[in-house]
């Protein structure tokens, strides 16, 4: 019971600590420059009709339209 309790409010806090996918449309350059500025990663999405794991996560993302 206390390791179910300890796992629910590590789950709660991971939640509420989440900060999401944020898509830009711009220049890679731009982008670039933007996430070393702020000191943050860069997240390429890529999609072909043949990958089933592109197919995958188009499914995941579908909701995150730009």
């Amino acid at each position: 019971m206390k390791k179910l309790i300890v796992l629910l409010l590590i789950t709660f806090g991971a939640c509420t600590y989440a900060q999401g996918i944020k898509f830009e449309e711009s220049k890679f350059a731009d982008i670039l420059i933007k996430a070393k500025n702020e000191n943050k990663l860069v997240f390429i999405d890529a999609y072909t009709t043949w990958c089933a794991p592109c197919k995958l996560m188009a499914k995941i993302f579908s909701h995150y339209l730009l």
